[in-house]
């Protein structure tokens, strides 16, 4: 974590045994005591607050198989907010003709998403792209948000890159990077 971004206990209460119990119940149901322990730990490190869903746990039902211990896009955000560096995000999607736009009319037409983002120490910004190609999630059914908001998606893809390059924060994913179709969604 950079030292820049201070710890401030702001967010919820993670030493509360009965916060904690429902926490895990809520946000980590599944995860073994191992996996709920480093989940606490990534939750207080980067002050991450699971009711707000910053951080959250998806188990996998492969067996023998540890689950996921996801950040949201709005985890990475409070992150990047959190440290006196910030200054700034701008995400565009690049299309096939290799042009960077704001929105594209025809999702044919998306290549990826570039994202740059800005810190007060830095004179140029960070530029981080992607590939659609590599992230689009195909499945038989054409339904989820990869076929209904694809240039959300990418944007997104991109800017967790960025921040996370940007803000030295190796090792937290959100969903939309990875390959989740193996893990179990429960909505109890």
């Amino acid at each position: 974590m950079s030292k820049e971004i201070e710890k401030k206990q702001e967010n919820v209460d993670l030493e509360n045994k009965e916060k904690i119990e429902l926490v895990k119940r809520m946000f980590a149901k599944g995860a073994t005591d191992d996996e709920f322990a480093v989940f606490l730990e990534l939750a207080k490190r980067y002050n991450l607050d699971p009711f707000k869903r910053q951080i959250f746990f998806l188990p996998d039902r492969r067996q023998n198989e540890p689950g996921k211990i996801m950040v949201s896009h709005a985890g990475l955000i409070h992150i990047a907010h959190s440290s006196d560096q910030w200054a700034g995000m701008k995400t565009f999607i690049i299309t096939k003709d290799g042009e960077e736009r704001l929105i594209v009319d025809n999702p044919a037409d998306i290549a990826g998403a570039v994202c740059y983002v800005y810190r007060k120490d830095w004179k140029e910004p960070l530029i981080h792209a992607v590939s659609f190609r590599e992230y689009f999630k195909q499945n038989n059914s054409r339904m989820g948000p990869w076929y209904t908001m694809p240039q959300t998606m990418i944007k997104k893809v991109a800017e967790a890159g960025a921040l996370r390059r940007a803000f030295d924060l190796g090792g937290l994913y959100i969903e939309e990077e990875m390959d989740t179709s193996y893990v179990v969604y429960d909505a109890q």
